[in-house]
């Protein structure tokens, strides 16, 4: 057997880097940063678009949020039955009277004035009403609302316009209902014209400008909440679970 010499031991670090697209090892030379955060384990990998300011996949317990709830079997934990990422997702239990709904809400600095956007994955029951996400926050001189959600019962998604009021946005989009099959919900909205910008179910994404979202006079100290709710037909206590939560700015056009 001959020994190779040193120039002849293949170089496996510079040969991962450089592979060909036919080697089995894949290509790593083409593959974006974003794309190989994914890989490592990122809680993202279906939109990646945007600078990461937060995440959540609730490895960690519920010690990133704040729980809210309504009551008659309402409840809000962390549950190893189904998972997007690692091995804990948050199950959300709708209650069961007439406040039946369940929620968790984030509290973050201030950010930029530029486009930011809110996504999570999540599963829904047949008894599954709504999924949305609610933007709350305050600049120093207005309170803002704005929101998106998906109607199960209609196939559709909705947003919170200007008034505070749920107007429709884009309908037939039916998801499949299931508690381990994962569907994405992403919201961007743009702080700097106070305006809805994108929002992103599963594969399909819609630009939405220029639809304006709502706010007031009101001078509490800069603060942004939003804030994960799954609503369930009474009688039901619908569970949804939610995973993957992840918080952007400076997402493009």
């Amino acid at each position: 057997m001959t020994i190779p010499t040193p120039k002849e031991v293949p170089d496996w670090i510079r040969s991962v880097l450089i592979l060909d697209a036919e080697d089995v090892w894949g290509q790593i030379s083409g593959m974006g940063l974003g794309q190989l955060a994914v890989r490592l384990g990122y809680p993202g990998g279906f939109d990646n678009r945007g600078d990461v300011l937060f995440t959540d996949s609730f490895e960690e317990g519920l010690t990133k949020g704040v729980v809210t709830k309504g009551v008659a079997g309402a409840a809000v934990e962390v549950s190893t039955t189904s998972c997007r990422l690692g091995g804990f997702s948050l199950k959300l239990t709708a209650g069961s009277d007439g406040e039946s709904w369940a929620g968790y809400l984030y509290a973050l600095p201030y950010p930029t004035l530029a486009k930011v956007g809110a996504m999570c994955a999540f599963t829904v029951q047949a008894d599954t009403e709504y999924i949305e996400l609610l933007y709350s926050f305050y600049d120093g001189t207005y309170r803002h609302e704005a929101g998106i959600r998906y109607d199960h019962v209609n196939s559709k998604i909705q947003y919170k316009d200007a008034g505070l009021t749920w107007q429709d946005l884009i309908t037939n989009v039916p998801l499949y209902a299931y508690d381990t099959g994962y569907h994405y919900l992403k919201v961007v909205i743009d702080l700097a014209t106070a305006e809805y910008h994108r929002v992103l179910v599963d594969g399909y994404s819609w630009l939405i400008g220029e639809l304006d979202y709502y706010h007031e006079l009101d001078d509490t100290s800069p603060l942004f909440y939003c804030t994960l709710y799954h609503y369930g037909a009474e009688d039901a206590n619908a569970v949804s679970y939610i995973d993957s939560v992840i918080f952007t700015q400076n997402e493009p056009l």
